[in-house]
């Protein structure tokens, strides 16, 4: 074989090898976890506090839960539905209320990685994609090489504290009720 084409092999074999490496071109995103991995059939109802520098929102979100999938609806006071998910671990829908853009997967994601078990959070955010993961008790840590990216305080068992450092916002989840149906 010539020099060129046994060159050319080796490059066209070590390119898929390239893509499953990080890069820091690419901007990481939280992840989708899977429905089955999660907390099993439950609906949850929570109150949500978000907090930017600038805005302090409240909703009401009603969560139910299955193996199968996720149905998340976040209520105002008023009791108007403000953002509709749907995820059942394939596809994801969101309809929305708001004049403005919502980020529902990114919302789901980060509920998802506070909520749901420690194994199935360190299946979703390996070192080889790019992510560092520090799990306790108390708080939950995903960093990346330029640093800390979410952060999550268990401050009482009904009462959670997520911090987006990257989008710069807060947001307390206080757990209202918990049923299986």
């Amino acid at each position: 074989m010539s020099r060129k084409l046994i060159s050319g092999l080796l490059l066209l074999l070590s390119l898929p090898a390239c893509s499953l490496l990080p890069t820091t071109n690419q901007p990481l995103k939280l992840s989708l976890l899977a429905p089955s991995e999660g907390l099993g059939d439950k609906l949850i109802k929570q109150s949500i506090s978000l907090q930017t520098k600038d805005i302090s929102n409240q909703f009401l979100v009603i969560m139910r839960l299955s193996d199968k999938q996720i149905k998340l609806n976040a209520l105002l006071a008023s009791g108007q539905v403000l953002l509709s998910l749907h995820y059942d671990g394939q596809s994801f829908q969101q309809n929305s209320s708001s004049p403005l853009p919502l980020p529902g997967e990114e919302i789901l994601a980060f509920i998802q990685f506070a909520l749901w078990p420690n194994s199935a959070v360190t299946k979703a955010y390996t070192a080889n994609k790019g992510w560092q993961l520090e799990l306790t008790a108390s708080q939950r840590h995903l960093s990346t090489h330029q640093g800390r990216y979410l952060s999550v305080r268990y401050l009482s068992p009904n009462t959670m504290q997520v911090i987006h450092l990257r989008h710069h916002y807060q947001v307390f989840i206080t757990t209202l009720g918990e049923t299986t149906p």
